[in-house]
């Protein structure tokens, strides 16, 4: 007890001391404005950091009381302050301008949508998939476990890059890419609109970083089902060797809006935590300390659905 009442003085007197001198800025750096505030704090979770960091080194407290006091900490902190891409789709033309490239289906400029993708699922996959689901009494699962299977084979490492394109036209799959170096911990903003199309009874789109040709990384399934008023999220580990493993996964009562753009964000901290807002809400939270080495690219897929992107930024360390 001695020594956890001494490490939260440690802190708390580290961190007043730290702030002080975050806070000695010469009138004329503009003091008080919203960048200043931002760096103000980002320099005092910082330091918190180290010190738990100190803690968790020497022993000075209880494990899970560090643990709590650092996803406190990492609440307020915001550690990606390198803008990597950021994008609002208004140039003129119909393909988006460089770093993105359309490698499967089609991704088209909108005025009035942004970056937009309609992709319909061969129907007779969708009639096979709808006659399962009814079997199995589990739509949930039918739809996701098609998602996962999608996701291994778009990534094994097989044939050319032309043969990979035929492939996922084959599947009704759309997707765009941005080979653009991303730090480990990252933030992936996004506001999407989506609707089903008639027939294919589902939106289905995914947002991914991956490292190397066989796109090893993180994938963020998103999918709703038509007339339903639930969304289903995602989280997987996608390997270098074609395998994948579900990290966490969530259901909320949510439908993203046809028409007025949502507001998704993905982060992912350094110690590995990462989370999903959408309209600032925390819908999914995890940890994964799977890779730990930078990403290569991001990645956009549309496998059902009417799906447009009206601004996208990527943002790292």
């Amino acid at each position: 007890m001695r020594n956890l009442t001494a490490f939260i003085l440690y802190v708390a007197f580290g961190a007043t001391a730290a702030f002080a001198q975050s806070s000695k800025y010469p009138a004329q750096t503009g003091y008080g404005t919203p960048n200043k505030s931002d760096e103000r704090l980002r320099e005092l979770t910082n330091s918190i950091n180290k010190m738990l960091d100190e803690g968790e080194r020497k022993r000075l407290a209880d494990p899970w009381f560090l643990k709590d006091l650092r996803d406190l900490v990492n609440r307020y902190h915001n550690p990606w302050s390198k803008v990597v891409l950021s994008d609002d789709f208004s140039a003129r033309g119909p393909a988006p301008s460089a770093p993105w490239q359309v490698t499967a289906g089609e991704f088209r400029l909108d005025w009035r949508y942004g970056l937009r993708s309609l992709a319909q699922p061969p129907r007779q996959q969708s009639q096979t998939s709808s006659r399962s689901s009814q079997q199995q009494g589990d739509a949930v699962q039918q739809l996701f476990g098609a998602l996962l299977n999608q996701a291994l084979k778009g990534n094994q490492p097989s044939g050319s890059s032309n043969q990979r394109q035929s492939a996922a036209h084959r599947n009704g799959v759309s997707e765009i890419i941005a080979p653009v170096a991303i730090s480990n911990a990252f933030s992936f903003e996004a506001d999407i609109t989506a609707r089903p199309l008639s027939g294919s009874g589902a939106a289905q789109f995914e947002l991914a970083v991956y490292q190397g040709r066989n796109r090893a990384g993180y994938e963020l399934i998103v999918a709703r089902e038509d007339k339903s008023d639930q969304t289903f999220l995602r989280l997987i580990r996608v390997n270098g060797r074609g395998g994948a493993a579900i990290i966490e996964q969530a259901t909320v009562k949510f439908q993203f809006d046809p028409e007025t753009p949502t507001a998704l964000l993905w982060t992912r901290q350094p110690n590995g935590e990462m989370e999903v807002t959408i309209q600032g809400t925390s819908v999914l939270r995890t940890g994964d300390r799977g890779f730990r080495d930078p990403f290569d690219g991001a990645i956009i897929r549309n496998r059902s659905g009417d799906i447009a992107i009206r601004r996208a930024k990527i943002s790292g360390t």
